[in-house]
């Protein structure tokens, strides 16, 4: 039979290389139509779901058509081609296949045809010799060995098709990003089997919520809309002591924000913004009394050594004081305490002790500063907004010193005396004044580097005294041309910074 002649299957083998590249190229752009199918009628059911907020059920209508339109192109545009690829329900012949390679060779078109007539006419009744067959595939096959069928495939179709996919992409991307309301579309789309709430027209915003204050605070609560305003809004309120809500209408500030002032409030109580049918969530203000300062009493206690006598405030937490003072507290409060501690700016803590509402400690001045006084209660509720009370540190100066004579070098006397007179002055008073002195020429004697010195008695210990020294320099054994410079140095009484001092000019004595 011609069938079973080697070149007709070489030919066969060429035609079923052109048949399976032309089924590539149908699948290839099948699934690019596949998904334009997907993607256009996703897009466009969503839309539909954007513009009418449709129920579960009519959302489940638009999913299943998707499905049925997504489902069938995949089948018809993807799967068909495929299982024909694989020579599953093919209905068209060789002969037909040759037909359309044909159109591409012009050279070996009628021969092709030709020889493929034989073999299809005779299935069909009209025999020819088995060599005249044979013949005529020799010849094709000869005139088509260069001849690669499956070339003439170009894949210009899905090329054509891939522009208009990606374009479609991108539109329904930024439909679905851009487009307010869109990408919810999409999930309650989805989510076909929910039902959504439809958002209503505007929404509040409350404030201050939920909270705490205490008992006999003001109040501020405000609302701000987030929408569409609404002609006319409500506050609802509930106080704990009464059975229905009460509606007070209220009108917008120049800020555009709904308030409502409530003074002096006594008792707990729940409520919510309202307008339309819309409502804000549920807020409730909790009343607690929280601890407070019922008396205050402050015992400032001065350094000893400046002599200030304690002084006491009452209901006044500022203090001004020398650095060094003592300052006592003692307080009671409205509610019993569990802690009691002072809090300072620079954020170190004293504690108080406490016996029921009564609290008492102390602390000591060291440096400008400030404090809160801290009170938590045996329900845990601790003071608001405790008052912040300032800290003034004085500061105890230099002590004075001028020696008025003599304020000049001088030669020794005969009778190898000096007389001083000095002026000292300080703010709290002196601890002691010294007369240092030390060789500082001389022909026979070594030089002395460091001072010896001479305390000065100083017997009235006011704030500001002259004092009146004569010196005997006769243990110096002093030679001719010996020199020695000396001055006077004066100390405070400071004694919690340290004794300060001061000094007055070096002079000489020859």
């Amino acid at each position: 039979m011609g069938t079973d002649s080697k070149y007709y299957r070489e030919i066969i083998t060429k035609l079923e290389r052109f048949i399976r590249k032309e089924h590539i190229h149908i699948i290839l752009s099948g699934i690019q139509l596949m998904l334009v199918v997907a993607v256009a009628s996703f897009t466009f059911f969503t839309f539909i779901e954007w513009i009418a907020n449709l129920n579960s059920a009519f959302r489940t209508i638009l999913l299943f058509l998707f499905l049925l339109l997504s489902i069938s192109a995949l089948g018809f545009l993807v799967l068909l081609p495929l299982f024909r690829y694989f020579k599953l329900f093919r209905k068209e012949t060789y002969f037909e296949v040759a037909k359309r390679a044909g159109k591409f060779f012009p050279s070996l078109k009628d021969n092709l045809l030709n020889a493929m007539q034989l073999v299809t006419e005779k299935t069909s009744g009209n025999l020819y010799s088995i060599n005249l067959v044979d013949a005529a595939f020799k010849n094709v096959y000869r005139s088509s060995k260069g001849i690669k069928f499956e070339s003439a495939v170009k894949f210009d179709k899905a090329r054509k098709i891939l522009p208009y996919f990606v374009g479609l992409m991108v539109v329904s991307v930024l439909l679905l990003l851009i487009v307010p309301g869109m990408l919810s579309a999409a999930n309650r789309l989805v989510n076909f089997n929910k039902e959504f709430v439809q958002p209503p027209k505007f929404i509040f915003e409350v404030n201050p919520g939920n909270t705490e204050i205490t008992r006999g605070d003001d109040i501020l609560i405000t609302a701000s809309v987030i929408g569409e305003p609404p002609k006319e809004v409500f506050f609802v309120l509930k106080k704990e002591d009464e059975a229905d809500f009460n509606h007070q209408k209220i009108n917008t500030d120049s800020t555009g924000r709904y308030s409502l002032h409530l003074s002096s409030v006594r008792n707990s109580f729940k409520y919510f913004a309202s307008s339309e049918e819309i409502k804000s969530e549920l807020f409730e203000v909790t009343v607690i009394n929280r601890p407070l300062i019922d008396n205050l009493e402050l015992s400032i206690i001065p350094p000893s050594y400046s002599k200030i006598p304690k002084t006491i405030q009452k209901d006044n937490g500022n203090v001004t004081a020398l650095i060094g003072s003592k300052v006592e507290i003692n307080l009671s409060s409205t509610k019993n305490l569990t802690k009691a501690f002072l809090e300072f700016n620079d954020s170190t803590i004293t504690e108080l002790s406490m016996i029921d509402n009564i609290a008492s400690g102390f602390f000591t001045v060291r440096k400008d500063n400030s404090y809160k006084i801290k009170l938590v209660d045996v329900n845990d509720n601790s003071n608001s907004s405790p008052i912040t009370y300032i800290i003034k540190a004085l500061y105890d100066s230099y002590p004075v010193i001028e020696l008025l004579a003599p304020n000049k070098n001088l030669p020794l006397g005969n009778d190898n005396r000096l007389t001083l007179l000095a002026r000292v002055a300080d703010d709290y008073g002196f601890s002691k004044l010294t007369l240092k002195y030390r060789l500082s020429a001389s022909r026979y004697e070594p030089l002395q580097t460091e001072y010896s010195s001479i305390e000065i008695p100083l017997e009235d210990l006011k704030k500001e005294i002259e004092v009146n020294y004569i010196w005997n320099l006769t243990p110096l054994y002093l030679a001719v041309d010996d020199v020695v410079t000396y001055y006077l140095e004066i100390f405070d009484n400071d004694f919690i910074s340290g004794p300060k001092s001061t000094k007055t000019n070096s002079y000489t004595v020859r």
